[in-house]
């Protein structure tokens, strides 16, 4: 058997299978009512894996350590639910890639102005991800 193709072979399905296995999406405001749940609803269309949660008691979705764990990116709203992400639930967020939308909370579910704000300010970091997994791809191949 010959060793070196072997392990080469491995790593490069191992590192495609990264690349290409879709992002799970976290959204996060404080009651996961209007903001999270548009987020929730217009990338789910497009085909991501995606979860929304709300930092506040009585939210329609608690924010959990297991929702945590399972999200590759983490938007918030605002700055406010980074810092409770970090201080309530620090060891499964501390590796985590949490990003501020700066999208306050005065908007309606689903409202026009909301949706755009949401692609808007979401769009940089998939659009990211996507470019960096392509050139990771296309460096495997040299």
């Amino acid at each position: 058997m010959n060793w070196k193709n072997h392990f080469k072979n491995k790593i490069e399905l191992d590192f495609t299978t990264k690349i290409f296995k879709p992002m799970n999406l976290l959204f996060v405001c404080r009651y996961n009512e209007m903001r999270s749940c548009t987020a929730e609803t217009i990338y789910t269309e497009e085909g991501y894996p995606v979860r929304s949660a709300g930092t506040e008691i009585g939210a329609s979705v608690n924010l959990s350590n297991d929702i945590i764990l399972w999200a590759d990116l983490i938007f918030v709203m605002e700055e406010k639910q980074k810092v409770i992400i970090k201080s309530v639930n620090a060891d499964p967020s501390e590796n985590k890639k949490i990003v501020i939308l700066d999208i306050p909370d005065n908007y309606y579910y689903m409202e026009p102005e909301l949706l755009h704000q949401i692609k808007s300010r979401v769009a940089p970091y998939l659009n990211k991800r996507v470019c960096m997994n392509l050139l990771k791809s296309l460096l495997l191949r040299v």
